[in-house]
């Protein structure tokens, strides 16, 4: 090609002869390409991971044991190797510990584990579970919760919510559950009476030791409590 900067017919240092770059192409190259087309195949495994939370006893005592039964379970139809199993517990529950154990190992087409940082198949804690857990289609795991209500009124909320994971979860209404319980506040009274004496002398005093006791869970006021004394006695004080 050609090109010319400027007015070739202006004088050396003229304006017209710094201004302007007249470029004039006349050849071109054209380089031969295809086109390459790549496919890559994309597996989304599908899961339907539910959880289940259910207490006992029904009804739960106010500063009475409380146990949770936590069970999470692969309906499949892949596995989840990694899923995650949550659940912060209300602050009315005192001393929460729980374990974790296999209880269907379904088709292990993978390892079934109750914690996969230990590449355990059952795991145990204290406090709040967020535990990294994986299932194969079929398995079924079971969270055992035990804990203690403070025995303030009220009201106690517990949930649990399992992560699937890299897994597409077909039934996601299923991945959280709630238990709601309000505490009964009852308490177990008994009475016991002696006598001092079983056999006094006629006309000497005697003495009756009534006992009251409290065998919980929850405190009890307001009681009245009365005594009947057995013929040929007389209230003395």
């Amino acid at each position: 090609g050609a090109h010319t900067w400027g007015d070739p017919a202006a004088t050396e240092g003229s304006a017209s002869s710094d201004f302007g770059n007249e470029v004039a192409i006349d050849t071109w190259a054209f380089v031969e390409y295809s086109t390459v087309y790549e496919t890559a195949a994309v597996t989304v495994s599908e899961t339907d991971l539910a959880v289940e939370l259910v207490r006992s006893p029904d009804p739960t005592g106010a500063n009475a044991p409380v146990t949770y039964t936590i069970t999470v379970t692969n309906n499949g139809p892949d596995a989840t190797p990694l899923a995650t199993l949550t659940d912060t517990f209300p602050a009315e529950l005192l001393g929460v510990s729980w374990t974790c154990a296999v209880t269907n190992a379904g088709d292990s087409s993978i390892p079934n584990l109750c914690d996969q940082a230990g590449n355990a198949a059952s795991a145990s804690g204290v406090g709040d579970i967020d535990q990294a857990i994986s299932l194969s289609p079929g398995a079924v795991l079971t969270f055992t919760v035990n804990a203690t209500h403070d025995g303030s009124p009220g009201d106690v909320t517990n949930s649990v919510s399992v992560d699937p994971g890299d897994a597409s979860d077909t039934v996601p209404t299923n991945n959280d559950d709630t238990d709601t319980f309000t505490p009964v506040f009852t308490a177990d009274l008994s009475v016991d009476v002696a006598a001092t004496d079983a056999t006094p002398a006629l006309g000497t005093p005697g003495q009756f030791v009534v006992t009251l006791t409290n065998d919980g869970p929850a405190d009890a006021s307001g009681i009245d409590i009365g005594a009947l004394l057995p013929a040929g006695y007389t209230f003395v004080s």
